[in-house]
């Protein structure tokens, strides 16, 4: 199992460089700033996990990168959502505000990063202290906002006129959902846990691969402008 293990983690570490890799370099040839905005902070996004699958087996190394991983994924993952909302709502010719998601975002973000910070306190602060073991119970609060986020993802994919950009809203949804989910089997202590944790990663970076594959029309340009050149009559006998 310990193998399945190593195999996930460096499954896990291959897509995010492999992902973060094309990302970068969409975001570089995009004219449009929206998708040229999502493309970056994905590549950061995907940057940051893989921090984390850099040590198939925590602690080898020495310091646990996936403790690092974990905490600059949670104060960045809100940001990042966010700024894909608003991007699909501005290509929706009706403007909707789905799940009155700007209306809340601000009052969101309060509870969400107040929750963020009660959480370092519980994790780095002294374990002995009854208001840091007060704090630790109200963390389930860090995954209630990015279900909601991930609800308005999956909704507002459906509404955005930008035929690209609802692609990668909606794979993006899903796959924060998988990442999400793979949260609640963490289980240090038990390997079937780990590896089934490990396993649902893979999947939720597999869509976050198909999100930042979306947002560049580039196969379909390469196939038409093939086909067109297959289909141009040939003048005078010049090729």
């Amino acid at each position: 199992m310990t193998v399945v293990l190593v195999v996930l983690g460096i499954t896990s570490a291959g897509i995010c460089l492999v992902a973060a890799y094309r990302a970068a370099e969409i975001g570089r040839g995009l004219v449009s700033r929206v998708h040229r905005n999502r493309a970056y902070w994905t590549a950061v996004m995907l940057g940051t996990l893989m921090i984390g699958f850099s040590d198939p087996l925590p602690g080898t190394l020495g310091v646990d990168l996936g403790m690092i991983a974990y905490v600059l994924f949670l104060l960045l993952v809100l940001p990042f959502v966010d700024g894909a909302i608003l991007a699909a709502e501005d290509t929706d010719f009706f403007h909707r505000d789905t799940l009155r998601w700007r209306r809340l975002r601000k009052p969101v973000f309060a509870v969400y990063y107040a929750t963020y910070a009660t959480l370092l306190v519980s994790t780095f602060g002294p374990s002995t202290s009854p208001v840091v073991a007060f704090l630790s119970n109200i963390s389930p609060g860090l995954f209630v906002v990015p279900g909601y986020a991930i609800a308005t993802l999956v909704l507002v994919a459906r509404r955005t006129a930008d035929r690209n950009l609802k692609w990668y809203v909606g794979y993006l949804g899903v796959g924060l959902a998988w990442l999400v989910g793979s949260v609640f089997l963490y289980n240090p202590s038990s390997i079937p846990s780990s590896t089934a944790e490990q396993a649902v990663i893979v999947v939720g970076l597999y869509f976050f691969y198909r999100a930042v594959m979306s947002l560049s029309p580039l196969g379909r340009i390469e196939k038409e402008v093939a086909t067109t050149s297959d289909q141009t009559p040939h003048v005078g006998g010049l090729p």
